[in-house]
């Protein structure tokens, strides 16, 4: 078993590779509730499409914008390779679209930050 550190994590868009401080993602699935007489009395869903949605926190990089070098306005649809840590392993966005993106300035405790968050897109989930 070998566990993979945070550290190194990044987020390709296109060819633009960005340095991030955190990324999280939820590549999951839009359910539709499905319960009748042959549930058990339980509830049952079942998946009708990939529902994936995500944020990407990234320390603003003059030399490499993630709205002007990255392409990533609102609106626009991109391919996005999340890394896991450091290691070589990803999951995979394509045609994804960007919702919004806020940067935040915090002359009193942090350096100039950018969030960026997205949904839909075609899941590809990494391979062991």
């Amino acid at each position: 078993m070998a566990f993979l550190s945070g550290n190194g994590g990044e987020v390709v868009v296109g060819a633009v590779t960005l340095h991030i401080a955190k990324w999280e993602g939820n590549f999951g699935a839009r359910l539709v509730e499905n319960t009748n007489s042959n549930t058990s009395g339980a509830t049952n869903y079942e998946k009708v499409v990939d529902d994936a949605s995500w944020t990407i926190e990234i320390p603003l990089d003059d030399t490499n914008l993630p709205d002007t070098d990255a392409g990533l306005t609102g609106g626009t649809k991109v391919t996005i390779k999340f890394y896991l840590g450091s290691g070589s392993k990803f999951y995979q966005l394509t045609n994804t679209t960007v919702e919004e993106i806020r940067p935040s300035n915090d002359n009193a405790q942090d350096i100039v930050r950018c969030t960026v968050t997205g949904k839909g897109g075609a899941i590809t989930l990494p391979i062991t």
